[in-house]
């Protein structure tokens, strides 16, 4: 009985609410000197030498097509992550420079005069160069029991299925000349998965993603996942406020202006509204204040109207929500840093 009443109270709950999505930036993980507009993209992957070359390909199992698409499609997904927000411009080194085909090590960083002459060379700001670079697909099949609804019965049956497992690991580095400093080293793993099933073996493999397929698309995520450390990018943030109780004027009238947009005037009928109301109501209403400040862009008094409804009227909801006004806040400031 008491799972039934808390399951009706919550229910009862969420309809007193209402929700709100906003457009919001989430601040890269990496704070690039502002200075930089203007990166190289530079493959410098390729094997010190021809011994090296042959033992890497045969870890990876790459042709040279293979490892030329993977090199492209990592870098296609640092632009498309890059075009977002337009922070960033791009420009694609045509050399590609000895460097190591190894997946847990980097090669000596570059000598700052080669850094200098090669972003002069492309009038670059800074180098985004590629050092480490290893692929892999591996496939697995077999058989497994799994079940069939026949009427209103479950018969097991054996499923024959075949499963493709493509992995990028990556090492990349930014270098900045005019710092002359490293500002990202970061070396990680990019994983894709793909699963088919078949009425044979043969039948599956053959129907699972082709590997260079495969191979590109874990490439093209791994440049989406790095450039996401370095450029912001688009989030939508969602938040609740208060539609209830609708016998007070204020609460109904500031959630119809709320619903069509009139942010500014719905923030002036519920901070009105507070005067006349219980202490409940009044709580409600400042914190729907906050709200539509926050909407507004206005973060300051956002957080001035959140904690007003958790300290002058006891409105548990909105410590935690200043709480996250203030994350949001700190997460602003680093945005205005990054994009100049």
């Amino acid at each position: 009985m008491r799972t039934i009443f808390l399951l009706i109270f919550i229910i009862l709950s969420s309809c007193s609410m209402r929700l709100v999505h906003m457009r919001a930036m989430q601040p890269a993980l990496i704070t690039v000197p502002t200075e930089v507009n203007t990166i190289l993209l530079l493959d410098r992957s390729s094997p010190e030498s021809k011994e090296k070359e042959i033992i890497g390909s045969i870890l990876s199992a790459d042709t040279p097509g293979d490892r030329n698409a993977v090199i492209a499609q990592f870098f296609s997904g640092i632009e498309s992550q890059f075009s977002a927000v337009n922070r960033f411009q791009t420009i694609k080194a045509t050399e590609s420079l000895p460097g190591t085909n190894l997946s847990s090590a980097f090669p000596v960083q570059f000598a700052w005069e080669q850094v200098e002459t090669l972003c002069d060379k492309y009038e670059a700001d800074a180098i985004i160069s590629l050092e480490v670079l290893s692929t892999r697909f591996l496939v697995t099949n077999g058989t497994r029991m799994t079940t069939k609804k026949v009427g209103e019965v479950n018969i097991p049956f054996p499923q024959i299925y075949a499963k493709g497992v493509a992995t990028a690991d990556i090492g990349v580095r930014l270098y900045d000349p005019v710092l002359q400093k490293v500002v990202d080293e970061f070396l990680f793993s990019s994983t894709r998965d793909w699963e088919v099933n078949g009425v044979t073996i043969a039948d599956a493999v053959r129907l699972l993603i082709d590997k260079t397929e495969a191979l590109r698309d874990v490439s093209f995520a791994a440049g989406l996942q790095y450039g996401s450390r370095l450029s912001p990018e688009p989030i939508r943030i969602t938040r609740e406020f208060y539609k209830k109780p609708k016998r007070n004027a204020a609460m109904e009238r500031g959630r119809r202006q709320a619903d069509t947009r009139l942010w500014k005037e719905a923030a002036e009928t519920w901070e009105n509204g507070i005067e006349n109301s219980n202490n409940k109501t009044a709580g409600r209403l400042a914190y729907n204040v906050a709200i539509a400040y926050e909407v507004l862009g206005s973060f300051d008094l956002a957080i001035k109207w959140a904690q007003t409804s958790y300290v002058e009227f006891g409105n548990k909801k909105a410590k935690e929500y200043s709480d996250m006004l203030h994350r949001r806040l700190n997460r602003e400031n680093i945005l205005k840093d990054q994009l100049n």
